[in-house]
């Protein structure tokens, strides 16, 4: 398989590489590998092709992260969840911490 051509890290194209390679690797099912191993190189992928799209429409994010605003608690109304079920999903701390502050 040819390697992909190397961009510059402000090269939407270059995120696109570094998913699809996230991805190439999530597909690789081999005994050895755990399962969370492989679910983590899918959320990258997921999270760098979101990158590269943001780079290509000029949409500016902080610190590398992909969120826009920080939210508290008193900027959300949470009657609308009273009673309900949630689900928060995540891979590894990422899920854990938002659950537990619902």
């Amino acid at each position: 398989m040819k390697r992909p051509e190397r961009f510059p890290p402000d090269d939407p194209r270059e995120w696109m590489n570094r998913a699809r390679s996230n991805l190439a690797l999530a597909k690789n099912r081999v005994a050895e590998a755990y399962l969370e191993d492989l679910c983590f190189e899918a959320q990258q992928a997921a999270e760098k092709a979101i990158k590269a799209m943001m780079i290509h429409r000029n949409i500016e994010f902080k610190g590398g992260k992909l969120m826009r605003k920080i939210y508290f608690d008193e900027d959300v109304d949470l009657a609308p969840l009273k009673d309900r079920l949630i689900g928060v999903i995540g891979y590894g701390n990422q899920g854990s911490a938002q659950a537990r502050n619902l």
